[in-house]
């Protein structure tokens, strides 16, 4: 459920951005209205720091608990990567309260929702938990559920079991798709679709190592795109057989493999 944004914003850049993108508020004139979009976009550009691109800025609505503030996805790679998620507060003066992880976020206003069905705005915000491997490999990522007060915004996604029962079933059908599909059908994103169910399926604590068997099988396939996901199944379901394979992986022929697997390696030690 998308929501609206209240009529009146705490700071008068965030009012004037709401009226920019439409939210219930009269419109102010063309050139106004861009230039303060501009003006928003420019300060924030500033606190993310050198290098950075807004690709795109969206209220995100206050409530008994919480001032109006802003969410802005961000891309420091030049390439559109918008790969990170900024909640920013106005007034009283421009400050990022928090940054968030996301994958190729180009929309802000998709990730204000209310999960819960209480009136008040949640983020949702999809994070990846694969690698990056080109036009070659799909990338898994997962929407992750949080609540926000003034100045913090927690992750409830194991508190949210509504959201993600229905988010699972959507997966399901996806798969169901997936494997109808023929020969010289477009498959690479299966091996993703898998991987996005069975953390679901951990989530909800429906299966706690669910997905393990599946990367038990990955890391001995050919196929290296298959055992780099197995590292990042293994690293996420992170118990003591989970590590031990990891710890093989250490040794692998391929060398993105042997990099990610020790890196996990080497953050459990710490």
């Amino acid at each position: 459920m998308q929501l609206p944004v209240p009529a009146l914003f705490v700071s008068t850049a965030a009012a004037s951005l709401a009226a920019t993108l439409s939210f219930g508020q009269e419109p102010q004139s063309t050139a106004t209205a861009k230039s303060e979009t501009a003006d928003v976009r420019t300060s924030i550009a500033k606190l993310a720091g050198e290098g950075s691109v807004v690709c795109g800025v969206a209220p995100f609505p206050g409530s008994d608990r919480r001032p109006p503030t802003l969410v802005a996805s961000l891309d420091f790679s030049g390439r559109h990567f918008c790969n990170q998620i900024v909640r920013v507060r106005m007034d009283p003066r421009p400050v990022i309260l928090q940054q968030f992880d996301t994958w190729w976020l180009d929309e802000p206003a998709s990730v204000v929702r209310d999960v819960d069905h209480d009136g008040e705005a949640d983020l949702v915000i999809p994070r990846a938990f694969s690698l990056y491997e080109g036009a070659a490999a799909c990338v898994a990522s997962l929407p992750v559920v949080y609540r926000c007060s003034a100045e913090t915004c927690t992750d409830v996604s194991t508190q949210s079991p509504g959201f993600y029962t229905d988010y699972l079933r959507q997966l399901e059908a996806d798969l169901a798709v997936m494997l109808n599909k023929g020969p010289d059908d477009d498959t690479r994103r299966l091996p993703c679709i898998r991987m996005e169910s069975d953390k679901a399926h951990r989530i909800l604590g429906l299966d706690s190592r669910a997905g393990f068997e599946l990367a038990e099988e990955w890391m001995k396939s050919a196929d290296v795109f298959l055992r780099r996901k197995a590292v990042a199944i293994f690293a996420d379901i992170d118990d003591a057989a989970s590590r031990q394979h990891l710890a093989t992986l250490v040794d692998d022929a391929d060398v993105v493999v042997r990099n990610v697997a020790r890196h996990h390696v080497t953050r459990q030690k710490r």
